[in-house]
């Protein structure tokens, strides 16, 4: 898979658009990891007035990063990626209050339990891509339905 992944667009994995994408570009991908790249000054919905970005955001990276792995997967299997659903965060650690202003983050996902569709647990890190610091931590659960599943309802 490590040719596939240096051209593709995140939003073209993601159920998401415009600055609702917080994953700006993909790094690596294999089997069972995955690296994006976040530029936080493209973060405009989340910055503080000094442009710092809350590290509770760090959650929503890390699943947009298990998003992008997932749907890398599935378009492997030449099927359209489907909207996958974060279950639960455990042990979300930030070790800074603030993630950098106008920095560059690297989301990093490693798959340890599951398969392409069905749960999956990740572990996942955020580190400040220039310092080379771990900024976050945790593991996610997340659940990715087969494409037999009937759609989600929608709202009206």
């Amino acid at each position: 898979m490590t040719s596939e992944w240096q051209d593709i667009e995140p939003e073209t994995l993601l159920p998401h658009s415009g600055h609702m994408v917080w994953v700006h570009s993909v790094q690596h991908v294999e089997a069972d990891i995955c690296e994006t790249r976040t530029d936080t000054e493209k973060l405009h919905l989340l910055k503080q007035p000094d442009g710092r970005i809350p590290c509770w955001a760090g959650i929503e990276i890390m699943a947009q990063t298990a998003a992008v792995h997932a749907g890398m997967r599935i378009r492997k299997e030449h099927q359209s990626p489907r909207p996958g659903f974060l279950v639960s965060t455990r042990r979300y650690q930030c070790h800074v209050p603030f993630l950098p202003a106008g920095g560059r983050l690297t989301t990093r996902v490693v798959r340890e339990f599951g398969s392409d569709v069905g749960m999956c647990i990740l572990g996942c890190t955020i580190e400040d891509t220039d310092r080379k610091t771990m900024l976050a931590e945790a593991r996610i659960n997340v659940y990715i339905p087969s494409e037999d599943e009937p759609p989600m309802p929608t709202l009206t």
